[in-house]
């Protein structure tokens, strides 16, 4: 379902962008809105009897991912029509799964490990599932215990500001004016961390996110939540607009923060925050390329949230290049430079330090159009506990199809969770993974014609912690025709 969610929910935000921003045309608004519906009937698959989601649609639900679920379809529902219902069961199975003191305390499907570093579990769980519960509609007053218990406990959160956040969403979704939802909003303004480069800040955290996430990732969503948090109050608004500009600061090249939670979280900040600048007047704009103009242009008041793009690839020069980007006066507006490039494999390369290694190897580098090319990826986890989805990206080289049979024998045998196939690309979703695991996998690769190429990289990497990945040398293969 996770997986899933990674098309469909950003699909949402961005049709409710659309909408709010009335920046789109009709055929615009229309496909996005047939994403969301194919997004939609997928994420059906995944309900379980009787309410409640699952990773694979085929298992016991779960509390975390079934408030999860419970959030998607609730903002779903605001930009698209759905059916109610499943709103309805999936509050009814969370209310089932509530002790009778009005908490949620199993998370499920992870490690004493991994739990263990998420801090106070109970706080953390039942937070998120009154969130999700609240923002749905569900009826506040069945909600008094829960709300009660968050704000008695709050303080066992220390200075874990990934909890802080999730406590603060919660009780700003009871009531954001309460003194218990401020208090709670203070706690995290003392563990802000300010970037004056970026006129930015951040709310970092070294604990391990409900989506497992760590690092970077869960200081992302830290981040989110907490500028979501500070925008249903109505106050604290420059520490939204620095929160704001941290997370469009640290978005990728690819339009994404690294792992799914954190992108959708950050893209819910992001659209909560339409409106908190204005441009006061039309902005001109110049860029400039190594000291030469490369584009003019406007940025007009009543369309300032418009992403305007361009390419600068004729204006390079070799060696270092520098971009600036000159407006008439002060103005709110960001900007993200992206740079792509190629590099060939040097024959001695460093990695950075990382708990997964993969290779792949070949039964042979040269063969004939008749042969069968047979491929072994083995991959090593070397982390100190266990991780619950690693993900292996297998290159497939021109030329060559794979049999997707060998994959699906491997979902048999439970050797994987899931599989995907592309033209270039076998992306295996492995579930568990412990430390001191060595796994390998055979498949079989067939030529279409005759070529010289070498294989695209095959890259191994942590779901929800994606900047832990690692790349196996690419290989050239050889194949000669045979009549």
């Amino acid at each position: 379902m996770e997986q899933t969610s990674s098309a469909a929910y950003p699909n949402i935000l961005v049709v409710d962008y659309i909408k709010k921003a009335r920046v789109a045309s009709p055929q615009l608004l229309m496909k996005s809105e047939q994403f969301l519906n194919v997004g939609y009937q997928k994420l059906l698959t995944f309900e379980r009897p009787g309410g409640g989601f699952d990773w694979w649609g085929n298992g016991e639900p779960l509390v975390w991912l079934s408030a999860y679920g419970l959030q998607e379809f609730s903002d779903m529902s605001k930009v698209y029509p759905i059916d109610r219902g499943i709103i309805d069961r999936t509050q009814g199975y969370l209310m089932k799964k509530m002790d009778k003191d009005g908490c949620w305390a199993d998370i499920g499907a992870t490690h004493g490990e991994t739990i263990a570093s998420m801090g106070n579990t109970k706080l953390l769980l039942t937070s998120y599932v009154v969130w999700s519960l609240l923002d749905s509609g569900y009826d506040k007053n069945q909600l008094k215990k829960s709300i009660a218990y968050i704000r008695d406990n709050v303080n066992t959160a220390g200075d874990n500001s990934y909890i802080l956040a999730l406590a603060a969403n919660a009780l700003a979704a009871y009531d954001a004016k309460d003194d218990s939802t401020l208090s709670v909003l203070q706690k995290l303004e003392k563990l802000r961390k300010d970037l004056p480069d970026w006129r930015a800040s951040s709310y970092p955290s070294k604990s391990t996110s409900m989506t497992y996430a760590t690092g970077d990732s869960v200081t992302v969503e830290a981040t989110a939540l907490t500028a979501l948090a500070m925008i249903r109050t109505g106050q604290f608004t420059n520490s939204v607009n620095q929160s704001l500009t941290y997370l469009i600061k640290t978005k990728a090249g690819n339009g994404t923060w690294g792992s799914t939670s954190a992108t959708i979280l950050a893209l819910k900040a992001l659209v909560a925050g339409m409106g908190n600048v204005e441009l006061k007047d039309d902005v001109l704009f110049t860029i400039k390329v190594n000291g030469k103009e490369a584009h003019r242009g406007k940025v007009e008041k009543a369309a300032s949230d418009v992403m305007q793009t361009f390419e600068l690839k004729e204006f390079k020069a070799d060696g270092a290049n520098q971009v600036a980007i000159e407006v008439n006066g002060e103005t709110p507006l960001m900007y993200q430079i992206v740079g792509r490039h190629f590099e060939p494999w040097k024959k001695e390369v460093v990695q950075k330090e990382s708990t997964l290694e993969v290779a792949v190897e070949y039964d042979r580098t040269k063969l004939s159009t008749k042969d069968m090319l047979k491929a072994k990826a083995t991959l090593k986890y070397t982390g100190k506990i266990p991780t619950y989805m690693v993900m292996i990206d297998l290159g497939i080289a021109p030329g060559f199809t794979v049999d997707p049979g060998d994959f699906a024998e491997m979902v048999g045998k439970k050797q994987i969770m899931k599989f995907s196939v592309t033209e270039r690309t076998v992306t295996m979703y492995l579930g568990d993974v412990k430390p001191g695991d060595v796994l390998t996998f055979e498949y079989v690769l067939r030529p279409k014609y005759p070529l010289r190429a070498r294989t695209p990289a095959s890259v191994a990497y942590e779901y929800y912690t994606p900047s832990n990945r690692v790349e196996a040398r690419p290989v050239e293969l050889i194949v000669e025709d045979k009549k």
